[in-house]
């Protein structure tokens, strides 16, 4: 009779080492034990990802949005106000940039508050937007 530890060994030095350049490979969830079947490895373009991700970034009121909420949620409402762009617009973007999981939200009885996903978003357009500045600098365009 094979232990369950024993099993589970088993199963790992059946699995098939992946590589591959410029993708990511993924394992569905760990099935029990019990399940004979070992579930196949789903590939996912790291390339595609990032660049579906980047059209969020093809917007100067997106840019606006990630950079207002910086460290802290806000309501649309309030997104609104500060970017002066009418609500109905900073929630169409905000569906987009939700869809492409740049920005969470949570509810609080009527209110949705939105924020940044992960910092690392946030640092990423900044940088860029800093190296923009330098290469404008360098050139005397400002």
């Amino acid at each position: 009779m094979i232990s369950l530890g024993e099993r589970r060994a088993e199963s790992a030095a059946a699995a098939p080492a992946v590589k591959s350049v410029g993708k990511v490979t993924a394992a569905p969830a760990v099935k029990p034990v019990s399940e004979a079947a070992v579930a196949p490895v789903v590939e996912i373009d790291v390339f595609q990802l990032h660049a579906s991700f980047c059209t969020i970034f093809s917007s100067a009121v997106r840019l606006k949005i990630m950079d207002a909420l910086g460290e802290e949620e806000k309501t649309v409402t309030e997104l609104a106000e500060a970017l002066d762009v009418p609500v109905a617009n900073i929630s169409q973007h905000l569906r987009v940039m939700r869809d492409l999981a740049a920005v969470t939200n949570r509810r609080e009885g009527r209110t949705m508050y939105y924020r940044i996903a992960n910092p690392k978003f946030l640092f990423g357009i900044r940088s860029v937007r800093e190296g923009l500045l330098e290469e404008l600098r360098k050139r005397g365009g400002m």
